[in-house]
Order: C-alpha cells, then sequence, then structure tokens
C-alpha cells in the first residue's frame, strides 16, 4: 500500500476523532455531508489555476481519487496549482479565529487531508526555491 494512501487513512480517522471528542458528533456526522461538496470546491479552485496557466490536464476519477493529472511547464506553475486550493483551509481557519464556527474547523481539518497529495507535492518541490 501505498504511504500517501496509509497517510490519509490514518489523517482521516485521527481528524474524526478529534472533532467527535472535541467538538461533537453532531459535526463529525455533518461532515460525511459536507466533504464530498468541500472535495468538489478543492478541485474547482485546482481547475481555475489549471486554464489560467493553460496547462494540459486530465480529470481522473478512480475509486475514491478525484482530480486531475497535469503537465506543466515549470516547477513554479505546479506549486501555485497544488498550493491554489490552501485558500480554502485559509478561509476556514480565518472565519473559525473570527467567529468560533466549529464547522469551520471542522471543515478546514478535513480539507488538510483531501489536501494530503497537494501537501506533498509542495514539500517534495519546496527545495527548488532554496536552491
Amino acid at each position: 500500500m501505498k504511504l500517501k494512501i496509509v497517510l490519509q487513512i490514518v489523517m482521516g480517522l485521527l481528524i474524526t476523532w478529534i472533532i467527535v471528542e472535541r467538538i461533537g458528533y453532531n459535526v463529525a456526522i455533518s461532515m460525511c455531508f459536507l466533504t464530498p461538496l468541500l472535495g468538489l470546491v478543492h478541485e474547482a479552485l485546482h481547475y481555475v489555476y489549471i486554464r489560467m496557466f493553460k496547462v494540459n490536464h486530465r480529470f481522473i476519477f478512480k475509486g475514491m481519487y478525484i482530480g486531475f493529472h497535469i503537465t506543466v511547464d515549470s516547477v513554479d506553475q505546479l506549486m501555485v496549482i497544488a498550493v491554489a486550493p490552501q485558500i480554502l483551509t485559509l478561509s476556514l481557519l480565518i472565519t473559525y479565529v473570527c467567529f468560533t464556527n466549529n464547522y469551520a474547523i471542522a471543515l478546514a481539518l478535513y480539507h488538510i487531508t483531501l489536501s494530503l497529495e497537494d501537501i506533498l507535492i509542495i514539500v517534495k518541490y519546496l527545495p527548488h526555491y532554496f536552491s
């Protein structure tokens, strides 16, 4: 089994436990319905930047994996496309800080789990900027 799949499963279970223990069952149950919407918005944000850079792309729907396979001209494009959906995480965290909305922090935690592959891409190519 690939490491990223194991990490996604572990993070998903851990975040679910954190939400149930700290926030409550009603928020955790709501996440079952809100997570697909969160994934759709996440991929839409990728798509906006894919179109903006005119990157060659292919939409992939394979089992539970939904995403894009892209061919970029530079690492810079890849980094921007990978980090773009984190605007959503940042917005949710700001919403939580300003309004202490439990749904916002729960969605932010789930979004980080959904974004694991993007985060791994960012970590992989981050040394490119410091060399």
